[in-house]
């Protein structure tokens, strides 16, 4: 229960935040201002938590006056510039009307509820990072330099808004910020078609958006990708707004630059942001303001990134800036475990790509366990891709703007393509493909527009079942949270742990480190081992005396590259000889997880 006031206390701090920005900008309904509204004012907090944790203020009541000081004023001006009279939802939903609220109730709903649960066994990147590096920060009480976990790293704008929740003790209302994201992004779906098409298209859109497995499972988690989707479709969207009112491309930028400081890969959706305001016929001035308002906003993510590494975009740019803790063997590992994902980057893939990621189930060859994402399951909905192929034949006239989210749309897919073909990182172009496929469903036929109704129906249905089955159970991480529990209990409070075959240290209170050489090169001077005893002096000195290894994730076969398994012999020499005490141990599904420590 406390994490959904917090998450109702965030959003209607971030409406009344957001709200202030947009006091001169007419919207065409309350809906579609509370969807820009919250958004804005969630990167004005996040901005603010930033700022605290840079001033080594990463403390509860820092952070909490901190956010109440800087937007109660805002929220109070904002709420107070609100239109008097602003359009709402018609009284007569009509059976549509009904339909719709109902499914997107139940989903968010269903979502809420997961949500609410522990983070567990879908919940890799969370426990490892998401979470796991704001915890971090709280127990240092500031924003600092991560050197093993690279991915701390990275733009973490949404991430800022999980620290605040959890210097609260809420680790429910962390992850409720998330599904905030989702229920925003399926909101300003609706109203992005309600205003630019028909109502009837935003409430089709809605739906496809909505009850996509890979969208209900991510509403669950404590991940980004649903941040980014928001921010970089409200950018979207606004620019389609702009026609009407330009003032509505500098809300455009400033979305575009939180979704900057949400996630790198927003890069390529800010310079496809350029060409497409230059492609329609925008003043290049405005169109290099646009573009410089955008960095503007998202560089101190990676001004941060710079000066902890000498690499803004750590660690993708090693080639050209050499950042800390990386090399070359680290890169070239980095990039055989990105094109893990998929089946390739040839012409024909690219052609096939849509059936491909959409079928994943009935695509993987032997050997694999799934090709584009962890959880095969939560995929794509058939719906993009069956009215996306028969597209050609139920359209005749094109209209301006649904060329335009088809090819905001294409564009998101050939970054995805060519960069990490994992399902994830086609997030932030569902919701313009669920516009095309509402808009183009709607130019059909009576009997194409009740078959294509029926399939979004039985998607619809599709979703729901799995989120009612698979993510409203938890499902946690027993043996891994015990482990690290132990450790909290027995260890002393200055220990310290280090990780190895396992990053999800989210459980732990004490502070640990990613152990293994491939996370940081240099960072632990394996390569001076001469020996176990070289190696055991040094992890005590550097006050490393518990090893966690959990050899549920250990490499099954014998592809792991030499210098990234150093610590294999010493470790295993160190336990044959007596040298390192089993402290504690539990066996998991496919393993065992084993604590030792060095006396």
């Amino acid at each position: 229960m406390m994490g959904i006031l917090l998450v109702v206390l965030l959003a209607v701090l971030a409406f009344g935040i957001g709200a202030f920005f947009l006091r001169r900008l007419p919207t065409q309904s309350l809906l579609e201002r509370a969807a820009f509204a919250i958004a804005l004012g969630m990167g004005v907090i996040s901005y603010t938590i930033l700022a605290l944790g840079l001033l080594k203020q990463a403390k509860m009541l820092p952070l909490t006056l901190g956010v109440l000081l800087v937007g109660l004023p805002l929220a109070f001006l904002g709420y107070r510039s609100l239109p008097k009279r602003e359009k709402t939802e018609e009284q007569s939903a009509g059976v549509l009307g009904i339909a719709v609220a109902l499914v997107l109730g139940l989903c968010g709903l269903i979502t809420l509820v997961g949500a609410l649960n522990p983070p567990g066994v879908l919940e890799w990147d969370s426990l490892s990072y998401h979470l796991a590096a704001p915890k971090r920060y709280l127990q240092e009480g500031r924003i600092y330099y991560i050197p093993d976990d690279h991915h701390s790293n990275f733009p973490f704008t949404l991430n800022m808004l999980y620290l605040w929740m959890l210097s609260l003790g809420s680790v429910s209302g962390a992850k409720l910020c998330h599904w905030l994201c989702g229920a925003l992004l399926t909101l300003a779906v609706y109203t992005c078609g309600a205003r630019h098409f028909s109502k009837t298209i935003g409430q089709v859109a809605a739906v496809v958006t909505a009850t996509t497995p890979m969208l209900l499972w991510e509403s669950t988690t404590a991940y980004i990708d649903l941040a980014l989707a928001l921010f970089s479709f409200l950018s979207f969207y606004a620019v389609l707004n702009a026609h009407e009112q330009p003032r509505w491309l500098v809300v455009s930028a400033v979305l575009m630059g939180l979704a900057l400081g949400t996630k790198s890969t927003a890069l390529a959706f800010w310079a496809m942001g350029v060409l497409g305001l230059l492609a329609m016929r925008l003043p290049f001035r405005l169109a290099l303001v646009w573009a410089g308002m955008a960095l503007a906003i998202g560089l101190p993510w990676y001004l941060k990134t710079f000066l902890y590494t000498g690499d803004p975009v750590y660690p993708f740019g090693w080639k050209l800036f050499h950042g800390r803790y990386w090399s070359d063997a680290a890169a070239l590992g980095y990039a055989k475990d990105q094109a893990a994902f998929g089946l390739g980057k040839d012409p024909l893939h690219l052609l096939l790509a849509p059936w491909n990621v959409t079928m994943e189930a009935s695509v993987i060859p032997a050997g694999r366990s799934w090709v584009f994402t962890e959880y095969v399951i939560f995929g794509l909905s058939p719906v993009n891709l069956a009215i996306g192929i028969a597209l050609p034949l139920l359209v005749k006239t094109w209209d301006k703007k649904a060329v335009a989210c088809l090819f905001w749309g294409l564009g998101i897919s050939a970054t995805w393509f060519f960069m990490m073909q994992q399902t994830r990182y086609l997030v932030p172009a569902l919701p313009v493909f669920a516009l095309v496929c509402a808009w183009g469903l709607m130019q059909a036929g009576k009997f194409a527009r009740i078959a294509g109704g029926t399939l979004v129906a039985l998607a619809a249905l599709w979703g729901t079942y799995l989120a009612l089955t698979q993510l409203l159970p938890a499902a946690p991480l027993k043996a891994l949270e015990a482990a690290e529990t132990w450790i909290n209990v027995n260890a002393p409070k200055d220990a310290k742990v280090a990780l190895f075959d396992e990053t999800r240290g989210f459980y732990l209170d004490r502070a640990y480190v990613w152990a293994q050489p491939n996370h940081a090169p240099g960072l632990l001077p394996y390569e001076t081992y001469e020996n176990t005893d070289a190696f055991l002096a040094d992890f005590k000195r550097r006050g490393y005396t518990y090893l966690l290894i959990n050899t549920e994730n250990s490499p099954k076969d014998r592809s792991e590259d030499a210098q990234w398994a150093r610590w294999r012999p010493l470790l295993q020499e160190a336990v044959e000889s007596g040298k390192v005490e089993t402290a504690h141990s539990l066996k998991t599904s496919r393993g065992e997880i084993i604590i030792y420590r060095i006396p």
